[in-house]
């Protein structure tokens, strides 16, 4: 097993809140995953266009960093948050969401940070459209893993021992698994390996004709499925971990299926693996997106891909240099 992870978290602040009661939920979902010599840095995210004032402001970032950077570290300090590195703040070019997006996560790789923790305010209808949503945006696009908290948490992390990781059973998946299993090797958590089983009941013959598929076929893809996920559990417990296997044929919606699943198994954090690319980000009805706005525990979004060199992102074409792809390695369900 490698080095303990993460070693370095990103707490990204909103310092537009109107309250600071995400930003103390938010730290308490870190804190299960805090290790001797972990960094804790506390970044903040303005937008130039927002602070403009006249021509005069070129002269005035140093003046207004140092000001909010002090002004981050009271708030901190008021909620009682000790341990952590000097406050950062970071100035983004324009005022939209994805530039704000782009500024952290270039800092993110910029700094070597194994996690980014934010917080959402789960904004939904005309309300979230016109303003977007940083959280969503950022764990759909971050290669860094991403640590969402919304409104809807009413227990942390800390006060369970129980871990449900929503999977598609997916080589991709597993790589997601792994990580989880080094962030929590000291503490070893009871682990939950939840799959919603989805299988076409009609096949598709041709244009509005279909054929209802063999349910000996059905059978046959369920307990394959069933196999990987119990040598998957078996991999687990040969690690020490506690882990059980469930699966889940009955729910059409598989974000109901897995908020569901959260509740019955008093799950304290959800670990979800996602894609990452330009469809990823527009999906509205992506099983990532329903879970991070109604979850009522943390949930942790890894992009398992090979380490690259950093490189600064300066445009949406740059983000996706192989074209789209979609973010439903979470989507959890079996395909033929």
């Amino acid at each position: 097993m490698k080095a303990s992870y993460p070693k370095r978290i990103i707490l990204a602040v909103d310092l537009k809140a109107e309250d600071l009661i995400l930003t103390a939920r938010l730290w308490e979902a870190v804190k299960p995953l805090l290790k001797e010599g972990t960094v804790v840095e506390p970044v903040s995210i303005l937008n130039r266009e927002d602070l403009a004032i006249g021509g005069l402001l070129s002269n005035r970032i140093g003046t207004l960093r140092s000001a909010t950077e002090r002004h981050l570290s009271d708030q901190l300090k008021e909620l009682g948050l000790k341990n952590l590195a000097a406050p950062r703040v970071l100035f983004a070019d324009g005022s939209s969401t994805q530039r704000a997006v782009m500024a952290l996560m270039n800092y993110a790789k910029k700094s070597s940070a194994d996690l980014i923790a934010v917080s959402t305010h789960s904004r939904k209808g005309l309300k979230r459209f016109f303003l977007g949503s940083f959280a969503e945006t950022l764990s759909l696009q971050s290669t860094t893993p991403v640590l969402v908290v919304n409104p809807a948490q009413r227990q942390t992390a800390a006060k369970s021992k129980v871990i449900l990781f929503p999977t598609d059973l997916s080589e991709e998946s597993k790589l997601g698994l792994d990580m989880a299993c080094q962030a929590f090797e000291g503490r070893k958590p009871r682990i939950v390996l939840f799959h919603s089983y989805l299988f076409p009941k009609q096949l598709l013959i041709e244009p509005f004709v279909s054929s209802p598929l063999p349910q000996q076929v059905i059978e046959d893809d369920y307990r394959k499925n069933k196999s990987v996920g119990e040598s998957w559990c078996s991999e687990l417990r040969a690690k020490g971990f506690s882990c059980e296997l469930v699966i889940d044929r009955k729910s059409a919606s598989v974000v109901e299926a897995v908020l569901s699943a959260v509740r019955r198994k008093k799950a304290g954090m959800v670990v979800m693996v996602s894609h990452i690319g330009r469809l990823g980000a527009v999906i509205l009805g992506s099983v990532t997106r329903g879970v991070l706005r109604d979850c009522p525990r943390p949930v942790w979004v890894v992009h398992p891909v090979k380490k690259a060199k950093a490189k600064k992102v300066t445009d949406r074409k740059s983000l996706y240099p192989a074209g789209p792809r979609t973010d439903d390695a979470t989507a959890v369900a079996s395909r033929a």
